[in-house]
């Protein structure tokens, strides 16, 4: 894809010939996928695949099907540090493509993809709705805290989305503040300050590392888990694949053994 290569090594027959002339030919649209043993080749001193089976095919590009499409209200682009790598031009030509009416941009702790999203919108002369927005590390703290506090201070994903012009402003003061006032480890953003600035934003519960989900799993009473719903404009719901690494990890064992 222009982006990275690999040396990829066979040896053939000359019976062979025919098939290697007709599957290496220069074609935009052809790719190859190669099976064999990656080894340090001993006189490039290069990583290389000595190749045992190679098949050609065209890539066909993935696409949504559905009648009625959705809107995808927690997403993230390679502004997110280890959990996103598309970058936000690729994003909105891939969005476009499907035929979404709208998008949320929801980078971990910061916003630095905005730009390049609206950039790609207006190059795109796109009808596009762009729903700016955040995961932030939301916390219960009620004030600043030293290290040694944060430290045993939980944080919590949740999704912040703008509404407004008001929102927007609102959350940039949200953001300057968890980086400036609140962080440790991770811009942290405090609830009450949250609170402070609702104005023109609407707060989601946001994945399996929200505050509402992990107190479902510590099994927390009815009215405890309904005074923390009662914080949110919106609960997240997710594809259960989404979560399947769950049954996999012992941190989760005992509380998803019932």
């Amino acid at each position: 894809d222009g982006t990275y290569s690999v040396t990829a090594k066979f040896f053939f027959d000359p019976a062979d010939e025919d098939f290697v002339k007709k599957t290496f030919v220069k074609d935009k649209n052809l790719h190859l996928k190669v099976y064999g043993e990656a080894i340090q080749d001993k006189y490039t001193h290069e990583l290389t695949i000595m190749a045992r089976s190679i098949a050609s095919y065209h890539e066909q590009p993935r696409m949504d099907d559905a009648e009625e499409k959705r809107v995808e209200l927690h997403l993230h682009t390679n502004m997110s540090a280890v959990d996103g790598l598309t970058k936000p031009d690729e994003l909105i030509k891939r969005v476009i493509a499907w035929g979404h009416k709208a998008l949320a941009i929801t980078d971990h702790g910061v916003v630095q993809a905005y730009p390049d999203i609206f950039n790609a919108v207006s190059a795109a002369k796109s009808d596009l709705k762009i729903i700016y927005g955040i995961e932030c590390y939301l916390t219960n703290q009620e004030g600043k805290l030293l290290p040694a506090q944060a430290k045993h201070t939980p944080s919590y994903h949740c999704i912040i989305l703008v509404k407004n012009l008001v929102g927007l402003k609102n959350l940039y003061k949200l953001i300057s503040r968890s980086n400036l006032d609140y962080f440790y480890r991770k811009p942290r953003m405090p609830k009450f300050e949250i609170e402070a600035l609702r104005e023109g934003l609407i707060i989601g519960s946001a994945c399996e590392a929200g505050e509402l989900f992990q107190a479902i799993l510590d099994r927390k009473s009815d009215d405890e888990l309904k005074r923390i719903a009662s914080f949110y404009d919106f609960l997240e719901i997710q594809p259960l694949a989404n979560n399947r690494f769950m049954l996999a990890n012992e941190k989760y064992e005992a509380k998803t053994d019932e």
